[in-house]
């Protein structure tokens, strides 16, 4: 009985550990009050790549530099036409940067969605 308690314990103990994939970010976006919702999620040792990048400071102003590079690669299409988002939020919660953006237009009627995502590949090609 023991040794079952103990392997259940761990079993649960196992599966509330943040497990770190690599070299995967989440972009979800979803429509709010007429506006969309843009959220990303990465984790923070996936974006040292980006510190390379002399353009902005990442070190001291990490989830505005962040931002920059995620709206200058990635690009959303509502009715054939591209969304410029505003930067809402950011919070750093286990070890993963999550930044959240919203449209600058409302949408009442939406027709069709297209993405077009350049994020990190050329840092590496296998990022997902």
């Amino acid at each position: 009985m023991i040794k079952y308690l103990s392997f259940v314990l761990i079993g649960i103990f196992f599966c509330f550990i943040p497990v770190h994939i690599g070299e995967v970010a989440e972009y979800r976006y979803y429509l709010e009050d007429n506006k969309i919702k843009f959220m990303f999620m990465i984790d923070i040792d996936e974006l040292e790549v980006l510190k390379n990048d002399q353009s902005c400071d990442y070190n001291e102003m990490l989830a505005l530099c962040t931002s920059n590079y995620i709206t200058t690669n990635s690009s959303l299409f509502i009715n054939d036409r591209i969304i410029e988002f505003d930067f809402e939020s950011s919070e750093i919660k286990n070890k993963h940067l999550y930044i959240n953006f919203q449209s600058m237009k409302e949408f009442n009627r939406i027709e069709s969605v297209s993405i077009q995502n350049n994020c990190f590949y050329t840092y590496n090609p296998h990022f997902k």
